[in-house]
């Protein structure tokens, strides 16, 4: 997954695996409203943790040092 200018998006994810963001407002996969990153089962946990997600930022600023 490629996400251009994508710091919030990055920050979001890094939330959501952390516990701190609830999924919310969810159409397609409404069942895991409400859900945190430690509801999900583990196998989901694994795969969305195995994810390869390349942030590219066009602000200006240095990207280095962000670790997801």
């Amino acid at each position: 997954m490629t996400i251009i200018n994508g710091g919030e998006s990055f920050l979001t994810i890094e939330k959501f695996m952390s516990n701190n963001l609830e999924l919310t407002k969810l159409e397609l996969l409404d069942t895991l409203n409400k859900f945190k990153f430690k509801d999900l089962f583990l196998a989901g946990q694994q795969r969305f943790a195995r994810t390869l997600v390349r942030v590219i930022i066009f602000n200006g600023f240095s990207t280095f040092g962000m670790v997801l």
